[in-house]
């Protein structure tokens, strides 16, 4: 039976047919546009920006969106939430009512605060009011510390570290909101496939942007991209620090192989006189195991890959009395 009805199907043309696809395409076009034409209402979230009085500063850190019931046409709606770029909810607090250092903005306020509404009227806001507190402003200044993730292309290392220029910026706003910051990150941004030195323009985090205020906004970040290699130096020579060892103590080898990766640029300019491999006097004379770790001191930007041996053999010569 089920067959039949298949063969049944096949005999029907009408489906592949372009005229039956572009006849159904208008219907449902023209369902749109009847449906869109209705009134309906909506909830739509819109920034939120509110300004101090000048000298002031926002206690406490604000929403960043108000929710509204708009109410329109569906084309309108379409457009306002979708398209319209522009819409925003400024509130300039030297325009609302307040009460010695605090402030109500109402829904009145938010009405009168809305941008970009075109043929859509608000209905309600959700809060129906916001209570601030303002108080004096404050300026403090305060170093940048990148939050990148950055992914170097195959074959290719950072030399050294990120930086910003400038290194530290100007933040303002009231005391309390300001006495626990000690630094501020840039935006969390990812750089890809990076193969050469970079320098970018970058953001600085705007999380606390209704009660901080920040001079500049904007910092370059800028880093030495180089290609990887390695080096070895076949013979560093130990030093002994802090004193003379007696002739009786022995201590091998006297001479070690180590091998460092970074830039390769970097690596053709680093001598064996830039790498210190030592071992401290006293731990030598207080040692009771026979085996010492040397301290290592390499060139910034270098990394240790490799040091051989790894381990000292100290012995203590003793001479036998008759």
């Amino acid at each position: 039976m089920f067959i039949q009805i298949l063969k049944r199907i096949k005999e029907f043309t009408w489906f592949r047919k372009i005229s039956f696809w572009m006849t159904l395409l208008l219907a449902v076009l023209l369902w749109f546009y009847i449906n869109l034409n209705d009134t309906y209402k909506m909830m739509v979230n819109v920034p939120l920006y509110v300004t101090p009085p000048k000298g002031r500063a926002i206690e406490q850190q604000l929403q960043n969106t108000i929710s509204i019931e708009m109410e329109g046409s569906g084309w309108n709606l379409l457009n306002y939430v979708y398209l319209n770029q522009a819409k925003r909810c400024n509130i300039h607090l030297d325009s609302v009512p307040r009460d010695s250092i605090s402030y109500i903005i109402s829904s009145l306020d938010f009405q009168k605060g809305l941008d970009g509404v075109n043929k859509i009227s608000p209905r309600r806001f959700y809060p129906p009011r916001l209570n601030v507190t303002t108080d004096e402003i404050e300026d403090k200044r305060v170093n940048v510390k990148p939050d990148i993730i950055m992914k170097l292309k195959p074959g290719f290392v950072l030399v050294g570290s990120t930086y910003t220029d400038p290194e530290s910026i100007l933040i303002s706003g009231n005391k309390k909101s300001l006495e626990n910051i000690t630094e501020w990150k840039t935006m969390n941004t990812e750089f890809n496939n990076v193969n050469a030195s970079f320098n970018y323009i970058v953001n600085l985090s705007d999380s606390l942007n209704s009660i901080i205020k920040l001079d500049p906004n904007k910092v370059k970040l800028y880093g030495e991209v180089q290609q990887y290699g390695e080096i070895t130096f076949d013979d560093i020579t130990l030093k002994i620090i802090g004193g003379q060892l007696p002739n009786n103590h022995i201590i091998i080898p006297n001479n070690f192989k180590i091998t460092l990766s970074g830039g390769i640029e970097y690596l053709k300019n680093i001598n064996t006189s830039d790498i210190e491999l030592t071992i401290d006097y006293d731990d030598v004379i207080n040692d009771t195991v026979g085996l010492l770790i040397p301290a290592l001191k390499i060139p910034p930007f270098t990394i240790k890959m490799n040091i051989e041996p790894k381990f000292i053999h100290h012995k203590i010569l003793y001479s036998i009395k008759n």
